[in-house]
């Protein structure tokens, strides 16, 4: 009897990474994996790092894909392959989303929709994946994340009960490391971040949010991005930053893991 095929999308942190290492030790017998990741052109140099790493110390067969923006069509990314040593860093792929569907925000998150979800979709389609079931790195102390749909699992919030403590734990043991701090993850300037990290990124390396401010002088028909419809202007000057556990509530419940 042939086994299912799970697709596993790999985020780029430390959960994701550990969810592939225990589906390949411990679920191999009954499953097949296929290993994928979104790139979106602005991830920490350290994330695209982690990823490649992560592919050859457990032999993934990790696909990379990025989105292809279908201007002046009524059609949503498709996806094109690349890999470690070609994917966009400069946040080209990002801007070509922007072009079409604007800056985005929340209530309106296009660019997790085009540059993680679509691209991820239509590669499943041209495989003859698409009506396989994903897996998704959501943790044990993440479970009011999980979604009751029938097309995604979340083994470490079902199956194992693993939390945060074990992820830094069992990465702790590993001959390597995601050498980036918690609030550098995701995309450098993600507006879904708390207002504490965003004021850490702020202060420590402003440099993090060049790059969206150039998108707000580029294409500024709204370039209130972050929440409280504050700028990146707004967000540098710290203005209306708020650091309270209420806040990182706020983060949690808007993310969406990839």
């Amino acid at each position: 009897m042939d086994k299912e095929l799970i697709i596993v999308s790999f985020s780029g942190g430390r959960t994701s990474a550990y969810m592939s290492w225990w589906l390949k030790e411990h679920m191999s017998w009954l499953y097949d994996f296929k290993f994928v990741y979104a790139n979106t052109g602005q991830e920490h140099p350290k994330t695209l790092e982690f990823i490649d790493n992560v592919d050859q110390y457990l032999d993934l067969g990790l696909t990379w894909v990025e989105a292809v923006v279908h201007h002046d069509k009524r059609k949503s990314c498709t996806h094109m392959i690349t890999d470690y040593e070609n994917a966009s860093r400069q946040g080209e792929v990002f801007e070509e989303v922007i072009k079409k569907y604007g800056l985005p925000k929340l209530g309106w998150m296009h660019c997790t929709r085009e540059l993680k979800i679509n691209p991820i979709q239509s590669w499943m389609k041209d495989n003859g994946y698409k009506h396989n079931r994903r897996a998704l790195g959501i943790r044990f102390d993440e479970f009011r994340r999980v979604r009751n749909d029938k097309d995604y699992i979340y083994p470490l919030a079902t199956i194992t009960k693993t939390t945060k403590a074990d992820v830094l734990d069992f990465w702790s043991r590993q001959p390597f490391d995601l050498e980036i701090t918690e609030e550098q993850g995701n995309c450098h300037f993600c507006f879904k971040k708390s207002d504490k990290k965003l004021a850490t990124i702020a202060n420590e390396t402003p440099e993090a949010f060049d790059w969206i401010k150039r998108m707000e002088d580029k294409y500024p028909e709204d370039t209130a991005i972050f929440r409280h419809h504050r700028s990146v202007d707004d967000i540098l000057d710290g203005t209306g930053l708020v650091t309270t556990r209420h806040d990182e509530c706020a983060e949690e419940c808007g993310s969406i893991i990839i």
